[in-house]
């Protein structure tokens, strides 16, 4: 087993039970909606002869029941299966159910933001036409067999074209961004919406994840659904007329998002005097450019520490503290500041404590799944008599679990009192509230 697999097992087991993408049921929805639409297009069709009304009723007939196959393929792929191949698999058949599995993949899924996302679903929406046309050409069980693996590939590949119009999918560096803060920025945004132009310059306000059926979204849902409507009339018009007409893949390229109003979400200290956000340009700006990640912001939690001297074992320094951390505007370092019981000489005496420091990160891990800190900070134990003052300069490891935490760190400390180097240790679980970034560099 790999350390990449143990982390990620270990993370599963935490997991928030919302995670980011469109829910389910809006996928299954979009997903249902423009299968029933493609199909009445083709409905519609004077080119029929045998061979066209055979076709289409293998993609078409029992038209209600085939449209909620391919919405609720859709809803699963990318986010509980991994391949096109696994919702036509006993696997699959157990993945695409499994919650474990669910946060194996979205824990790690850049894939589903942009620039990215409209990727995917070229790749694999053309296998899907290829297949579609091949399978035009078969008879019998062949053809059964190749349409239903076209059909599979397309539902697939519609998921991340979903995915394309969510107003939480765009507009930062997802693959640059931890887990915890591609989530805080990914939740705000959904809420809030964002507003977008597509290629023929037409422009809306677009929301994500859980808000698809607000009436505010009402424009943008009508998008959502006419460019999937589109993508699947270029798979199942292509097996039944047995040609490729490109049109329907051009109508995607005009319709699905193609610049934002270029916010970068501000760090809370500052947003205080400029407000939540601030265009990086005062114009909508191609959402291929190059974008800042996301930073974590607001946090709140507790953690534990411990400290001690090298030498003199006998008098250990602890605390168990509640506290939080900001975002220092352009500094891209948190302040982080505590309160809680300080224990001195194995408990014995319980003191007040106050911890706090500056946290710089340095590095990400396994897909964002882990972030590294520096953590520079003093703890101070206060009694009636005195007070310990131990400053430190460590390291910590963020392993993250959607918008939670959990943060080892150790590191050398010095303890002014005794004028003694020693160590401190800690251990932390926090909830990231908020994020700060995005937006482009110019």
């Amino acid at each position: 087993m790999t350390l990449r697999a143990i982390i990620v097992g270990a993370i599963v087991l935490a997991a928030p039970r919302e995670a980011a993408c469109w829910r389910m049921a809006e996928h299954r929805a979009i997903g249902t909606e423009s299968y029933i639409a493609a199909c009445e297009r083709l409905a519609a069709s004077k080119d029929r002869d045998a061979g066209t009304t055979q076709r289409y009723e293998v993609a078409c007939g029992n038209l209600g029941t085939t449209a909620f196959l391919y919405g609720q393929g859709t809803s699963v792929s990318g986010d509980f299966v991994s391949e096109p191949g696994e919702l036509l698999s006993v696997l699959g058949a157990s993945t695409a159910t499994s919650r474990t599995n669910y946060y194996k993949l979205a824990l790690t899924n850049g894939a589903h933001f942009h620039p990215t996302a409209t990727r995917e679903w070229r790749e694999i929406h053309k296998d899907a036409v290829d297949g579609a046309l091949a399978a035009s050409r078969e008879v019998g069980v062949e053809q059964l067999q190749a349409f239903e693996q076209a059909f599979a590939e397309s539902a697939f590949a519609d998921h991340f074209l979903h995915d394309s119009f969510a107003a939480g999918h765009m507009g930062f560096d997802r693959p640059g961004s931890s887990v915890a803060a591609s989530k805080a920025f990914h939740d705000e945004w959904n809420e809030r919406g964002r507003r977008v132009a597509n290629r023929r310059g037409q422009i809306w306000i677009t929301y994500g994840d859980g808000y698809l059926d607000i009436p505010q979204n009402r424009d943008a849902r009508r998008r959502v659904v006419a460019a999937s409507a589109e993508s699947v009339y270029g798979v199942v018009a292509a097996f039944v007329l047995g040609t490729r007409d490109p049109e329907p893949d051009y109508e995607v390229w005009r319709e699905v998002p193609f610049a934002i109003d270029d916010q970068e979400l501000l760090p809370t200290f500052e947003s205080l005097f400029r407000g939540s956000e601030v265009l990086t340009r005062p114009t909508m700006l191609p959402l291929l450019a190059v974008k800042r990640r996301a930073e974590k912001d607001g946090i709140l939690g507790a953690w534990s520490s411990f400290t001690m001297g090298f030498e003199d074992a006998d008098h250990p320094i602890g605390a168990i503290v509640f506290g939080g951390d900001l975002l220092l505007p352009g500094l891209g370092t948190r302040i982080e500041v505590g309160a809680g019981i300080g224990l001195e000489d194995s408990a014995r005496h319980v003191r007040f404590a106050v911890d706090g420091g500056f946290v710089k990160g340095i590095a990400l891990s396994f897909s964002g799944l882990v972030s590294h800190e520096i953590d520079a900070g003093v703890l101070l134990v206060a009694g009636t008599d005195d007070v310990d003052v131990v400053p430190r300069i460590t390291y910590r490891l963020n392993v993250e679990a959607g918008d939670w935490l959990v943060r080892p760190e150790i590191g050398p400390a010095y303890d002014v009192s005794s004028a003694e180097l020693g160590f401190y240790v800690g251990i932390g679980i926090m909830k990231v509230l908020s994020a700060s970034g995005g937006g482009g560099f110019y």
